[in-house]
């Protein structure tokens, strides 16, 4: 994987002077990082993923292998066979590793909930941030947002929490408000997952006027499309009633999936958990190791994680990695 954490993990392996092949199946490194701008603390995420990237193109011992997929991967530790196959290419290259990182990562998930198809304001907080991003979308022009938070999470079928939902609302309310702070933010939200530090910006949200209403799972509000307009219909517990919200836009936090690939893990005897996240040998004394020797995982292919515990994660699997090597 070439994203953030494929990328940091095969420099830290090449900084020890072994070969790594980074191998990438679409045809720019930076996997996510492409469409995020900056994170809740103000980083530049732009300048880390060309940073970032400019080292791995520059690095003598780093293949960097763009539009090519893994086509097959047996063996073990300190004797895998790979076969990767480019984009458009009848013939696949066979290749010798001892040790194999999958940095696979994640994408936003997909939903058919809250009558997403129905209006193009009902959107998702990626192509929110996309739209702010762009200049696309114009806080100046609204008087009113709505934000749902866990749309199809932490129930049957997908249930985890994806840990970045909530600070990424965060952000995008922060943001909003900065561009226009007579705007109108109504968050409902099942608990606000505003772990570490990212407490000291909920507070910066609630005191700027956001407003964060809780919701049960059995109880979830309603979004109804009134000619051009919305209509968010939700109840506020501490009134004991239900509101009515007109609104410009609503926001959903569908939550983050993994990329999972089954003939990798097949290929490779590895196994995933019911999600399709990687499954760690153990959680806490090995926490990026498959159970099969030779294989580990980070990112977003490990489990819902930011980018510096992907960071971290990457940086944990290539020194795993570099114990056998």
């Amino acid at each position: 994987g070439g994203g953030i954490a494929g990328m940091t993990s095969a420099l830290s392996i090449a900084q020890h002077g072994y070969e790594v092949d980074l191998v990438e199946k679409s045809d720019v490194l930076g996997g996510n990082l492409n469409w995020l701008d900056k994170t809740l603390e103000g980083h530049d995420i732009r300048l880390l993923m060309d940073n970032t990237i400019a080292d791995v193109e520059d690095h003598a011992l780093i293949n960097t292998h763009l539009t090519t997929c893994v086509e097959s991967a047996t063996g073990q530790a300190g004797n895998f066979q790979v076969s990767l196959k480019k984009k458009n290419d009848t013939q696949t290259i066979q290749l010798k590793y001892g040790t194999i990182i999958i940095a696979t990562g994640g994408e936003e998930s997909a939903t058919l909930s809250y009558n997403y198809e129905q209006s193009e304001a009902i959107i998702t907080q990626k192509e929110l941030t996309k739209g702010l991003t762009s200049q696309e979308i114009d806080p100046q022009k609204m008087n009113s947002l709505v934000m749902i938070q866990c749309v199809d999470s932490r129930e049957q079928f997908r249930n985890y929490c994806s840990r970045v939902c909530c600070s990424t609302a965060l952000k995008n309310a922060l943001k909003l408000l900065e561009l226009n702070p007579k705007l109108s933010i109504t968050v409902f939200y099942r608990d606000m997952m505003s772990y570490g530090f990212t407490e000291s910006f909920f507070t910066e949200a609630r005191k700027k006027g956001v407003l964060f209403i809780q919701y049960e799972k059995n109880n979830k509000p309603k979004v109804t499309v009134v000619e051009d307009r919305l209509k968010v219909t939700g109840y506020e517990p501490i009134l004991g009633r239900d509101l009515e919200i007109n609104t410009d836009l609503v926001v959903l936090a569908t939550g983050v999936r993994p990329n999972y690939s089954k003939r990798l893990a097949d290929g490779l005897n590895i196994q995933v958990e019911s999600h399709g996240f990687f499954q760690e040998a153990e959680s806490k004394w090995r926490p990026v190791d498959s159970i099969k020797d030779g294989v580990f995982a980070c990112g977003l292919a490990h489990s819902p994680r930011n980018i510096t515990e992907s960071i971290a994660s990457a940086q944990a699997a290539a020194q795993k990695s570099l114990r056998i090597l």
